[in-house]
């Protein structure tokens, strides 16, 4: 599930005042939930900031950064939770169509890193369950495709909507291109 902020969580994050926050909230700018309090304190999901964020051209800290492996090969796997342990990244694994839907709603990844390799890529049209929810626009999307070979995907593209790299990928080459990519 997308983790629950509050405001003095979020004016920390922007670098701003809480007041700034909820006028954000009370503008619209920012969904926001009322919890059933006094005071009427607001709550925000990870997933409606990291939208905000993204809308207004705002870093996104590092701490709301998860990264979603849709791959059924160990070391594929392996490489790539290796790199996001280095960069203190939370990571969660995918093997089937299941369990990629249950991460988008459980694990709320800022982005998703696909082994155009495993089977499960064959069967699942990414581009059309991100489109599914609102939820899930902002989801950046990151393609391992063969090394010298044709992509021969559904349709006939190679779903680079956000990027791609050729596998075998080293740590640096991959480092860099999530980072470029969760930044943007």
């Amino acid at each position: 599930m997308s983790r629950i902020l509050k405001v003095g969580d979020i004016a920390e994050h922007c670098g701003v005042s809480a007041r700034t926050v909820r006028r954000w909230i009370r503008e619209g700018l920012l969904e926001a939930y009322q919890i059933p309090n006094l005071r009427k304190d607001a709550r925000v999901t990870s997933n409606s900031l990291l939208i905000f964020l993204r809308k207004y051209n705002m870093p996104i800290p590092t701490s709301l950064w998860r990264v979603l492996v849709v791959s059924d090969q160990t070391p594929i796997v392996h490489h790539i939770m290796d790199v996001a342990d280095q960069m203190d990244i939370a990571t969660r694994v995918a093997q089937d169509g299941f369990q990629v839907g249950s991460a988008l709603v459980d694990f709320a990844p800022s982005l998703v890193i696909f082994d155009a390799q495993t089977r499960v890529f064959k069967d699942l049209d990414i581009r059309q369950l991100l489109g599914l929810d609102s939820r899930w626009r902002g989801i950046r999307i990151l393609t391992l495709l063969p090394s010298g070979e044709e992509c021969h995907l559904p349709h006939n593209e190679c779903y680079e909507r956000d990027g791609s790299l050729n596998w075998p990928v080293s740590g640096d080459v991959l480092r860099h291109k999530v980072l470029e990519m969760l930044s943007e």
